[in-house]
C-alpha cells in the first residue's frame, strides 16, 4: 500500500454482497485512506452487481480524472452513501 499515496481510486460495493463481504470491502477502503490514496468510496443496497447508478458515477469519475489531478488541489476526495450520487466535488462533478 505504500505506492498509494496520491492514487485516485473508485471503489464501490453492495451491503449485501455474498461473494465478498462488505466488511472486507470497508477494510480495503480503510487501509487505503490510510495509505494516503484518493478514494472515491460508492457503498450501495445490493449485492455482487455493478447498478447503474455506480456506473454513471465511475463515468464522471473517469471524465475528472482525466482533466486532471484527482481530486482538484485543494479538494479531498468524497465519500458517496446510496443515492447520494448527488456530488463529488464542488460543482467538478454533479448527478
Amino acid at each position: 500500500m505504500a505506492n498509494a499515496a496520491g492514487l485516485a481510486i473508485f471503489q464501490s460495493h453492495g451491503r449485501q454482497d455474498r461473494e465478498l463481504s462488505f466488511s472486507a470491502a470497508e477494510s480495503l477502503h480503510s487501509d487505503l485512506s490510510a495509505a494516503g490514496a484518493q478514494i472515491t468510496w460508492v457503498p450501495f443496497d445490493g449485492g455482487h452487481e455493478i447498478p447503474l447508478p455506480v456506473l454513471r458515477a465511475l463515468k464522471k469519475f473517469i471524465r475528472a480524472t482525466m482533466q486532471g489531478p484527482w481530486p482538484p488541489p485543494g479538494e479531498q476526495a468524497k465519500n458517496l452513501e446510496d443515492d447520494t450520487f448527488a456530488t463529488f466535488t464542488k460543482e467538478r462533478i454533479t448527478a
